[in-house]
C-alpha cells in the first residue's frame, strides 16, 4: 500500500530536508509507516521510533488532518492515507 508522509521540524531535516514523501509501507499501521521512514531515511525514522518501538511522547501524529492522541504504532493505516509527524512546540 502506498501513504504519504509529511515530515516536519527536525524530523524533515534529519531527512536531508525532504518533508513529503510517498511511501510503500508493507504492514498496514502506524508501525509499518514508521518502519518505512526509517528504512528510507535511517535518521529521522530512529528519531521518530526508538529502540523501545512507542512513538515518542514529543511526536504528534497526524492522520488524514486528524491529530491522534496517544498514538500507538498498532493504529491501522489504509491504502492512500496522509500521514504527519510533527514536533511538539513549546515556547511562551
Amino acid at each position: 500500500m502506498r501513504v504519504s508522509v509529511r515530515l516536519m521540524g527536525p524530523y524533515k531535516r534529519l531527512a536531508g530536508g525532504v518533508g513529503d514523501i510517498d511511501l510503500d509501507v508493507d504492514e498496514p499501521s502506524l508501525g509499518g509507516v514508521l518502519r518505512a521512514v526509517l528504512a528510507e531515511y535511517p535518521e529521522a525514522g530512529k528519531k521518530l521510533l526508538p529502540a523501545s518501538k512507542k512513538i515518542e511522547p514529543a511526536v504528534r501524529v497526524v492522520l488524514n488532518d486528524v491529530v491522534l492522541q496517544g498514538a500507538t504504532v498498532d493504529v491501522a493505516i489504509r491504502d492512500g492515507d496522509r500521514v504527519a509527524f510533527v514536533p511538539i512546540v513549546g515556547g511562551g
